[in-house]
């Protein structure tokens, strides 16, 4: 089982989500591993699960870095976009979980959100 994770990437991600057009199509992500693999995830032990899981969302950053619109949201599964609505709900889900992270980092630096983002003070 464990050599089958490697059957996830970013290809075969694509090739499976090409049969999930829409939100009404979502597939759950250990769902998706799964058919990926031909296997049913049901008694993967954890570790396995969360290896598998790991590449999946690495080969879907890859592709959707590519330009592929994948779309998901939490509750809906992983899905290929069907209409310019649900790509936008998906960029605008990608966007909210940035900006979270930029606040963190810029608190936890103890610096203003511009100058994190990139209107920083130069010294003189």
């Amino acid at each position: 089982m464990a050599g089958k994770t490697d059957l996830i990437t970013k290809a075969n991600v694509l090739r499976t989500l090409a049969h999930h057009i829409g939100k009404r199509n979502g597939i759950k992500g250990e769902d998706l591993c799964g058919d990926i693999m031909d296997e049913a995830m049901d008694n993967v032990p954890t570790y396995i699960n969360d290896h598998c899981m790991r590449k999946l969302r690495n080969a879907i950053q890859d592709a959707r870095t590519e330009g592929s619109h994948i779309c998901g949201l939490p509750g809906e599964g992983y899905y290929m976009a069907e209409n310019e609505k649900e790509l936008i709900a998906t960029c605008k889900f990608l966007y909210s979980r940035a900006e979270t992270t930029w606040i963190q980092i810029a608190r936890m630096r103890g610096i203003a959100l511009p100058d994190l983002k990139g209107q920083l003070k130069l010294p003189t």
